[in-house]
């Protein structure tokens, strides 16, 4: 940046009381900042200058990359304040188009191999041109290998719809928000390119992929995409979560209902697990009550209306691949409280257990139709006060019930402890 840019920002904070700096940075923002969409992106610019970029972005907006929280932080920082408009303008022009190229229904992924083979290239460097090409697989404590996409790209999911979001804290962390961003670039720039090369780098990872860990899709071809991919690679078990269910009803709703054609739709190795549009909202009338358990049904929604029948277990011709959940309601017969977000507390190492192999529970992951609950939790603490769609905060469930499930959560992590000690034996 040059020494006259920097000055005038710099003049913005002196000249501006706190209340209208940050309004006054964006719009300098707007007009004269000289940082292109992707300034952070090392394969563009060169790791060197690409560090320059970031460290002149910190310094003329006073952001703060450290030891702890460095370039992600930065980048996050000018994508949800100063350069928010930019993005935005970004997603929607290029990156949403970009994706739309793959069009609404499955297709047969082009096999990396064969392309790699074709253009010369030696097989040594095939996985490094597979990380490049899809922007990099990523791993997960619960599952393996994993996918992310930036939350400031999320179109229903905010801290409205949300209560919490761990995705966006976590994105606050060095290379975090680089590699979400990074990401869905490469998905926009040649979204069948992209699929070819994550399929391959998948066959090389673990048995069982989770999809969005952070972000969402962004459109029905991104749905389309993502079952792509999973139907070309049969042995992996694909576990996709979505707030996107409009989006997702469109897929559906372009095959005939309950035709062996909707069925393959969604193929049989994933569990597309979607989530209500309001947290402390309840799939079902019968499960309504008000209070600590909910505050509204979901089903006033039309798309959430198909959604939750479709995946309904009592439903004799439910899709059999569709599972809801809800945030931030009660425990109740019928439906799977998960036990990680309680955060038992491991007696022998004190530490919370957060791993679904700690409790040797796949509950989320099976293609049961039963409902998944995720209480409601941030960080080292399980039932956190969540919001309403009206922002009326309460907890989902009271101290004793509370207890009572992490005294059962704990039952049932010690027993599978002991069975495992057994078997090795």
């Amino acid at each position: 940046m040059s020494s006259h840019a920097f000055q005038r920002a710099w003049d913005i904070v002196k000249e501006f009381n706190r209340d209208t700096i940050e309004e006054e940075l964006r719009n300098f923002s707007e007009q004269h900042n000289p940082f292109e969409f992707g300034f952070w992106d090392k394969e563009i610019h060169g790791k060197e200058q690409a560090n320059k970029n970031i460290l002149n972005v910190a310094r003329t907006y006073g952001f703060n990359p450290s030891k702890t929280v460095g370039r992600g932080n930065v980048v996050d920082a000018w994508v949800k304040g100063p350069g928010s408009k930019k993005v935005q303008n970004h997603l929607k022009n290029e990156i949403r188009p970009g994706i739309a190229k793959f069009g609404t229904k499955i297709r047969p992924i082009v096999d990396w191999q064969f392309l790699m083979e074709k253009k010369g290239i030696p097989r040594t460097l095939w996985n490094q041109y597979a990380h490049e090409t899809m922007g990099g697989m990523g791993n997960t404590s619960k599952t393996g290998s994993s996918t992310g996409l930036p939350t400031s790209a999320c179109r229903i999911g905010d801290k409205k719809h949300c209560g919490t979001c761990y995705a966006a804290m976590a994105e606050h962390k060095d290379n975090v928000s680089i590699s979400n961003w990074r990401h869905i670039s490469k998905l926009g720039e040649d979204p069948m390119l992209h699929a070819s090369a994550q399929a391959f780098l998948m066959r090389g990872h673990s048995p069982e992929f989770r999809g969005n860990w952070s972000g969402d899709y962004q459109n029905v071809e991104h749905v389309a995409q993502a079952l792509s991919i999973a139907q070309s690679t049969p042995n992996v078990h694909h576990w996709l979560h979505t707030k996107e269910v409009p989006d997702l009803m469109k897929y559906l709703g372009q095959f005939e209902e309950y035709s062996e054609e909707w069925y393959n739709a969604i193929p049989q190795n994933v569990t597309m697990v979607f989530s209500q549009p309001y947290a402390r909202m309840v799939a079902r009338e019968e499960d309504s009550g008000g209070g600590l358990r909910s505050d509204e049904v979901s089903s006033k929604n039309s798309s959430w209306i198909k959604a939750n029948n479709y995946a309904n277990e009592n439903n004799p011709n439910r899709h059999p691949n569709l599972k809801s959940s809800e945030v931030g309601t009660a425990p109740r017969e019928g439906a799977t409280l998960c036990p990680t977000s309680l955060r038992v507390k491991d007696p022998e190492t004190g530490k919370n257990m957060g791993n679904c192999g700690d409790f040797n529970c796949s509950a989320c992951r099976n293609n049961d139709g039963k409902i998944v609950q995720y209480g409601g939790h941030h960080g080292g603490f399980p039932n956190i006060n969540m919001p309403n769609k009206d922002g009326v905060r309460e907890r989902a469930m009271d101290s004793n019930q509370l207890a009572q499930e992490q005294k059962k959560a704990l039952a049932q992590a010690m027993l599978f402890r002991e069975k495992s000690k057994n078997w090795k034996l």
